[in-house]
């Protein structure tokens, strides 16, 4: 068996390439390009499969069995939680699509900004579908291990999304009398 050696590790790799223990003697170095590909892919299966025909497990191969979404409000596990949180948007924006916009990778961590643009013809947290449209912009932070997501930290502008469906005052708008 092959054991890793911190002393002997490749320490000019700098922040841009992983390095983890081997077992079959190949290196086991993966590149931020690489993590960065995964989160592509993902987003990628989420406009090409899950939203449009609603084959929630089309995003199995990208997000792995012990995925965590860190929300304290709504903390998720697993590929079920994942699946529990795609279905919650899926129903409120069946139409919705995924745009990057731009990605910043370090070791195992991508960070994703990108813009969800869809119409509110479902329910949502309870309140009714309104038919307008919605643009939101979204941070996702992801880690990555082994070409899945095992980590999720994400923030939108919820209030902006609430108040594109109508269930807010649009920012700037006279409060109510």
């Amino acid at each position: 068996m092959v054991r890793w050696n911190p002393e002997k590790s490749d320490r000019r790799a700098g922040p841009y390439r992983r390095h983890w223990p081997s077992t079959s003697g190949r290196s086991n170095t993966v590149s931020t390009e690489e993590n960065k590909a995964v989160v592509r892919r993902l987003m990628d299966a989420l406009n090409d499969r899950v939203w449009p025909t609603g084959d929630l497990t089309a995003a199995d191969p990208f997000i792995s069995p012990s995925y965590m979404y860190h929300d304290p409000a709504n903390p998720l596990t697993g590929r079920e939680g994942f699946r529990r949180l795609v279905d919650l948007y899926r129903t409120a924006f069946p139409d919705t699509r995924f745009t990057i916009e731009d990605q910043i990778a370090e070791g195992d961590r991508v960070l994703t900004r990108m813009t969800a643009r869809g119409t509110h013809t479902g329910p949502l947290m309870g309140i009714p579908a309104s038919g307008r449209p919605i643009e939101v912009s979204v941070l996702s932070l992801m880690r990555v291990v082994g070409g899945q997501v095992v980590e999720e930290w994400e923030r939108f502008d919820t209030a902006h999304l609430l108040a594109q469906i109508g269930a807010l005052p649009a920012p700037g708008s006279a409060p109510p009398r």
